[in-house]
């Protein structure tokens, strides 16, 4: 028994330095800047640093006036790196060593699928691959230097959340997926392909998810009900487009002194979310009312890449970071099916060159992205059409 006990310990042990190794090498080579995390900036809704910055100050009874719109699952992940990394060498060092604890978490999920990998295929080339893609594309490296690494967790979670399905782990499953949506809500997506994916226990899998994000979420929502509505609405009633969105060729060009665009016909930002949101209901309700009442791994994870990446498309303020999650869904959906993530790496390139590079003018910009985001979502898409 003391065998069968220490030899899981071992590996996981392994595995949890391992990943933290990679982890600790991403950071040291990037050097990313902080980007939005900046503990004065309390008027941005989407900057965990306030909030991170009492709790490592010990000021808990600030957290919820300036609690950021997303769940507590980062911040709390984050903080006690973060407290350590202000103690070494300030600002810098406590958003790196926070963004650490996230991107531990991603390489650990890259291990995995690598270790997944190797014994199916053999060879090194592809699991190497593997882990490089997932923890240092340029996606994931911008969502470190613009100051949001929990993009990268609640991706790796809703990854996760798939795979344990495939064990048929309902449980397991609702836990990641409870985890992920406390830690940024568009996760909520990867509840359809994740119990999808099961073969039993979608009640048991939902009910946890359900009840762990609101376990977590609920302290500090009701602490300070009217900071978070606030923030929340800021977000949502926004009405600004960029250019590497799919509300872009319709939205209006905005009168004033500086150059933008607006959404057409009233609508706000929240609009994108609502269309994302039915996209993923109507998806589930198609595969459930075709002939089969489960779908693979490989459909699931293709599921849950689209919609990841449909999420970017359908945000009228998208950016470049926003596509790293759908990157991680997708290259563990491509080595399913064969070992080196080519089509991964392809699309990795190309958001590297369409988002993260300024071009002579937004219609250009606004082209280039819509023409590898939307024949690539449309072919995952494909993939669960046919497989359904």
């Amino acid at each position: 028994m003391k065998t069968l006990l220490r030899t899981p310990l071992r590996i996981y042990a392994a595995l949890a330095g391992a990943s933290l190794g990679i982890a600790a090498a991403v950071i040291a080579l990037a050097q990313p800047s902080v980007g939005d995390y900046l503990a004065r900036n309390t008027s941005n809704p989407d900057n965990a640093a306030p909030a991170i910055d009492a709790l490592i100050h010990g000021r808990l009874g600030r957290v919820p006036s300036v609690q950021p719109v997303m769940g507590p699952v980062s911040l709390l992940l984050r903080a006690p790196f973060a407290a350590a990394g202000h103690a070494i060498g300030g600002a810098t060092f406590e958003y790196r060593l926070g963004a650490l604890a996230c991107l531990w978490v991603l390489a650990a999920l890259a291990l995995v699928i690598a270790l997944r990998t190797h014994r199916r295929d053999g060879g090194l080339l592809a699991p190497a691959a593997i882990v490089l893609v997932m923890v240092a594309n340029p996606l994931a490296l911008s969502a470190l230097d613009l100051g949001h690494p929990e993009e990268l967790l609640a991706g790796a979670l809703c990854v996760a959340a798939v795979l344990a399905a495939d064990r048929d782990r309902a449980i397991l499953t609702g836990v990641l997926l409870g985890l992920a949506t406390a830690t940024k809500p568009w996760a909520a997506l990867a509840a359809v392909p994740a119990l999808l994916a099961l073969r039993t226990g979608r009640g048991r899998a939902l009910l946890a998810a359900g009840g762990l994000a609101a376990a977590l979420v609920a302290p500090l929502a009701l602490a300070d009900p009217h900071h978070l509505i606030a923030g929340s609405r800021k977000l949502a009633h926004s009405m600004r487009v960029y250019p590497w969105s799919a509300w872009w060729p319709v939205s209006l060009e905005h009168a004033g002194p500086a150059r933008a665009w607006v959404m057409p016909w009233g609508l706000t930002r929240s609009a994108g979310q609502l269309v994302t949101g039915a996209v993923a209901l109507g998806a589930g309700i198609a595969i459930l009312r075709g002939r089969a009442r489960r779908i693979d791994t490989q459909t699931a994870l293709a599921l849950l890449a689209a919609l990841l990446l449909s999420r970017c498309l359908l945000d009228p303020q998208n950016l470049g970071y926003y596509a790293a999650p759908a990157v991680a869904a997708l290259l563990a959906w491509e080595v399913s099916r064969r070992g080196l993530p080519v089509v991964t790496i392809l699309a990795c390139l190309a958001g590297w060159a369409t988002l993260l590079h300024p071009v002579a003018s937004p219609a250009l910009a606004c082209a280039l992205y819509l023409a590898w985001s939307v024949p690539l979502a449309a072919y995952l898409l494909s993939r669960v059409a046919r497989n359904r």
